[in-house]
């Protein structure tokens, strides 16, 4: 029982490492989220909001073209 344990702790401690990393790597990222679905668009873009300096959400393939050509053109970033 205690080896379980141990390895439970052991996988959530990588877990909470990679999220850790992925926190530290997204604080300098912006992400450009296309989704037609409207229930998934705002489950999703709540977590990459967590995660990433910015988020774009659009509701299509379109709109994140334009979207994509316009913030970065203007802003001059990348979106990942």
């Amino acid at each position: 029982m205690i080896t379980k344990i141990s390895k439970l702790i052991s996988i959530m401690d990588d877990i909470m490492v990679d999220i850790l990393e992925l926190k530290k790597l997204g604080s300098e990222l912006s992400i450009l989220y296309a989704e037609d679905d409207l229930n998934l668009q705002n489950e999703v873009s709540t977590y990459l909001k967590k995660f990433f300096k910015y988020v774009e959400v659009v509701n299509d393939g379109l709109e994140g073209l334009n979207a994509f050509k316009s913030f970065s053109s203007r802003e001059r970033k990348k979106f990942l």
